[in-house]
């Protein structure tokens, strides 16, 4: 038995080889959204701004980073496109280097070395870093060009402008730069304008939005984090960046009286498109960034206690989320009474009970089901959004993009090629030999490792609302801090403890558990996946600290 262990040891290696392999095929095939960072051909926007010859016939100076604002003595607070140029003396020319601007610039970009692009960026104040191939590079003087333009307010370069070699040497391109103004930006220039995302409506799109479940009376939403309103999507994932996609928030709320109307109000709106389900019943929805939102619940939908509500919320572009408390009022029973002349706060006044409006703003749960691609969204005229003109998309890196794949299916993938079934049940198979194999080279030490684990204690004790109870380890699934309280999760329940974190840490938990931020500590055990900078716990999904992601790395490395 002991020559057999080296054997399998062997096939082991090799059949994590294959696994591998097979994943990285599924990784390279049938993906509907192709990687275009790498793309070497300009921005058609581009192409646009810079068809015209240059207004000024030689280059002036400026010094960058800095405003553009006030660069023209004939136009203040300047938008329309620059051409920027700048020489610089490279000695070492056997290493990539990267072009970085790190405050980023306003608005957007397309960048050259020794006229081959480099990158493009229709992301304003998006800080920039763009790859430059040491092939393209020349020894001595190189001759950097950004075609830049401001479509409006403020516009220029923020925070430190560089080379950087693969080998950490810095070349600073801060200071002064050649610039030659290629046009203006008037009221009547028919030119590419930013517009927010409202021509376009997921929601309305054929997708798997779980619609049937997620608004339900039934569903339980117990693994779904919670927050409270008003809120934006992207402080609650703890990301300076925008977040778009779709998601879903629920409450349960609990009502007496049935006998009469209600209508739930949001003062200051959704950002962007909104669905509220009242117990799996839709009663509502818009598509506008920031109209305010006022549903009528019929009585026949009420339940005498408890009743759900949900709101599914599309958000395509910018900061999206509930943008006011939410108010659940009591009707008077004149829903009738609407007349064009009323203003919609006046409306909502005439069919309320006086002193009958309760805040639902508390303890909302959330769950993201779609991320989309972060977009610009542009229109050839200066129309409004609604109007019928065409909408044109383009993503950071100015490729054009249509709208039907502006969705990513990082997080659902609602079909399979035959390719990737076929790929996938190999991989199960391979799995199957994999953990086989591996339960034989672990039988060894199987049994120390249940030794071991049978002398630690499997329950703790906490003290809470002056009782003693016992908790098993096994059923913790994370602790988080709460000013001068912890609150221990569970899966039957939660306990508030008035401890701190660090304390709580040091003297009650061992090591299945582990701190992976300032505020959370989580059962190893639970662990489902690790992705990055998120840990999961099945549905759950914590952010992993700068800190602290290197212990969590080195426990699953054991």
């Amino acid at each position: 038995m002991e020559r057999f262990y080296p054997k399998v040891a062997i096939k082991y290696k090799i059949y994590l080889i294959i696994y591998f392999g097979f994943l990285l095929l599924i990784s390279c095939g049938d993906n509907s959204i192709s990687n275009v960072s790498d793309q070497n051909e300009l921005s058609p926007i581009f192409n646009y701004y810079f068809q015209k010859e240059m207004i000024d016939s030689v280059f002036n100076q400026i010094n960058l980073p800095g405003s553009i604002d006030f660069i023209s003595d004939k136009y203040k607070n300047f938008n329309g496109s620059i051409l920027f140029r700048k020489t610089i003396d490279i000695r070492d020319i056997n290493s990539n280097y990267s072009f970085i601007v790190e405050g980023g610039i306003d608005d957007y970009d397309a960048t050259y070395i020794n006229g081959h692009l480099i990158g493009t960026t229709l992301i304003y104040n998006s800080p920039r870093m763009y790859t430059i191939p040491k092939d393209i590079l020349k020894y001595g003087e190189n001759i950097i060009e950004i075609k830049f333009h401001d479509a409006n307010g403020f516009g220029g370069f923020k925070g430190r402008m560089y080379l950087k070699s693969g080998k950490g040497n810095v070349i600073s391109v801060s200071g002064t730069w050649e610039y030659s103004i290629v046009g203006y930006k008037g009221s009547d220039d028919i030119l590419f304008s930013n517009n927010p995302n409202l021509s376009i409506n997921p929601l309305t799109w054929n997708l798997d939005l779980n619609r049937n479940l997620y608004s339900s009376y039934e569903f339980d939403d117990f693994f779904w984090d919670a927050t409270n309103m008003p809120v934006y999507i992207k402080d609650i994932y703890n990301t300076e960046t925008d977040l778009n996609g779709i998601f879903w928030f629920r409450k349960e709320i609990f009502i007496k009286d049935i006998d009469r109307d209600y209508l739930i109000s949001i003062p200051k709106g959704i950002d962007d498109s909104d669905e509220i389900y009242f117990n799996g019943k839709l009663v509502g929805g818009a598509n506008c960034f920031d109209c305010p939102r006022s549903y009528f619940i019929k009585k026949e939908l009420l339940k005498k206690g408890k009743n759900v509500i949900a709101i599914l919320i599309s958000d395509t572009n910018g900061d999206g989320g509930i943008l006011s408390p939410i108010l659940l009022y009591e009707t008077n029973g004149k829903t009738n009474s609407f007349s064009n002349n009323l203003s919609a706060s006046t409306f909502i006044n005439s069919i309320v009970s006086e002193n009958k409006s309760t805040s639902i703003s508390e303890e909302w749960k959330y769950k993201q089901i779609y991320d989309f691609q972060n977009i610009s969204i542009l229109t050839t005229s200066n129309k409004n959004v609604f109007s019928d003109d065409e909408f044109l998309y383009f993503l950071p890196n100015g490729a054009r993009i249509e709208a039907k794949n502006i969705i990513s299916r990082s997080l659902i993938n609602d079909s399979f090629s035959y390719s990737n079934l076929i790929l996938i049940f190999l991989l199960l198979i391979i799995t199957a030999l994999v953990t086989f194999n591996y339960k034989l080279l672990r039988k060894r030490k199987g049994k120390q490792l249940e030794e071991s684990n049978s002398k630690k204690e499997d329950f703790i004790f906490i003290r809470t609302n002056r009782l003693n109870i016992r908790v098993l380890k096994g059923d913790i699934l994370y602790v988080k801090a709460e000013k001068d309280y912890v609150k221990l999760v569970t899966v039957k329940k939660n306990y508030m403890i008035r401890k701190n974190l660090k304390n709580f840490n040091e003297d009650i938990l061992d090591d299945r558990f582990i701190r992976i931020s300032r505020y959370i500590i989580i059962n190893v055990d639970k662990i489902t996946l690790i992705d990055r900078n998120m840990v999961y716990l099945s549905d759950l999904r914590f952010k992993i600290g700068l800190h602290y992601a290197e212990s969590l790395n080195k426990l699953m490395k054991k």
